[in-house]
């Protein structure tokens, strides 16, 4: 039975299941992309922050870009215990720093990060956004040394983000995959 509610009529099945009909459509035809969360996420902690963003810079032909472009980052061979190792070199840059960062994959989820940034002895984090057992975003801390140079062990995969810091300077990279 079709009625004639108008605008002031409370929400009835029928409205219900046009508004979900509505919904499957637009999913189906413009689909929240899979990053979207991850840079708001970015967005809102640099405006918190009120920090400097350092950008991806690569050859367009060399197969680092951020997460919003691949599903996952594609890299050059390398061996460890003669089995083959993916490895993969980003480098960050702006105003105020510049870092190179290697990644080489340890295992199906863990891999190592060793980096280098113009700045020698300053603070860095890494964050994941894999979860420990309390439901939290992973944070990795780390100081470079006097040239610069920074490791982390070992590091869960997922979406990652570097994090530098000194003289009162923060500086924040866009997420890239692990």
């Amino acid at each position: 039975m079709i009625t004639d509610d108008g605008p002031d009529e409370p929400i009835d099945d029928t409205d219900l299941q046009i508004l979900a009909e509505l919904g499957d459509l637009w999913d189906t035809l413009d689909p929240v992309p899979d990053d979207l969360t991850l840079e708001i996420r970015f967005r809102l902690s640099v405006q918190a922050l009120h920090a400097e963003v350092a950008e991806l810079h690569g050859d367009a032909d060399d197969g680092v870009q951020p997460t919003s472009q691949v599903p996952e980052l594609a890299g050059a061979g390398a061996f460890r215990d003669g089995a083959p190792v993916r490895t993969d070199t980003l480098t960050f840059r702006c105003d105020q720093l510049s870092s190179m960062v290697t990644v080489a994959s340890l295992a199906a989820d863990m891999v190592r990060v060793d980096g280098w940034v113009t700045v020698p002895e300053c603070a860095v984090e890494m964050r994941v956004l894999a979860r420990d057992r309390r439901g939290r975003p992973l944070v990795h801390q780390t100081q470079s040394d006097e040239v610069g140079r920074y490791t982390f062990d070992e590091v869960e995969t997922g979406p990652a983000q570097l994090v530098f810091r000194y003289d009162d300077i923060t500086v924040m990279t866009p997420y890239f995959a692990l």
